[in-house]
C-alpha cells in the first residue's frame, strides 16, 4: 500500500514539474497562475514523498504495519494494537483488490468526458454541459442549484478570460 502512495506521489511530482516547464512558455500575464499552482504542486508533492518515505522506512525497521493519516490505529486509541492492526489489514486487503481504484474510475470518466466536451463544443458550452450533468446526476443537486452554479462558473470563466486576455481552446464545431 505504501508503494502505491509513493508511486502516486512520484506521478504527481512529474505532472507538476511538466506543468511548470510548459507554463514557462506562456505569455507573461498568462503564466502567473500556472507557475504558482504548479510550483505549489511540486513543493507539496515533494513533502508528501518525504512523509511517505519516512513512514515506509520506519515501518520496515519496526516490522509494524504502516499507518498513515487517519487510519484505524490512530482513530481507536482505547482498543488494543492487535484489533487496530486487524482493521488496517482488512482495509489494505480491500484496497489491494481494486476496490479503491474502482471507486475512482467513474470520476476519471467524468474528467475525461469534460475534456472531450471542451474539445468538441468549446469551454463555455462544455462547462455548462458538464456542470449540468455532474451536479445533477452525481451530486444530486436541485435544478436551481445546478443553474446557479453553471451561471457563476461560466461568468467567472468569461471574466477571467477577459481580464487576462486568454484565448480558450478552439472547438471542433466552431462555437
Amino acid at each position: 500500500m505504501r508503494r502505491l502512495s509513493i508511486g502516486f506521489g512520484v506521478a504527481l511530482l512529474i505532472m507538476f514539474v511538466a506543468a511548470f516547464i510548459v507554463s514557462m512558455d506562456f505569455h507573461r500575464l498568462a503564466r502567473y497562475y500556472p507557475l504558482v499552482a504548479s510550483g505549489l504542486g511540486v513543493l507539496l508533492s515533494i513533502l508528501f514523498l518525504i512523509q511517505e518515505s519516512r513512514a515506509a522506512v520506519a515501518a520496515s525497521r519496526s516490522g509494524r504495519i504502516p499507518v498513515s493519516g487517519n487510519r484505524a490505529e490512530q482513530n481507536l486509541p482505547k482498543q488494543d494494537a492487535e484489533q487496530a492492526r486487524a482493521i488496517i489489514e482488512d482495509e489494505d486487503e480491500l484496497l489491494s483488490e481494486g476496490a479503491g481504484i474502482a471507486k475512482t474510475l467513474p470520476y476519471l470518466g467524468w474528467f475525461v468526458g469534460y475534456v472531450a466536451l471542451i474539445r468538441v463544443f468549446g469551454i463555455f458550452v462544455a462547462t455548462a454541459m458538464f456542470l449540468g450533468a455532474f451536479l445533477g446526476l452525481q451530486a444530486r443537486m436541485r435544478w436551481w442549484g445546478v443553474l446557479i452554479s453553471m451561471t457563476v462558473v461560466i461568468a467567472l470563466l468569461y471574466a477571467m478570460g477577459d481580464v487576462m486576455s486568454l484565448h480558450w481552446p478552439a472547438s471542433l464545431v466552431g462555437w
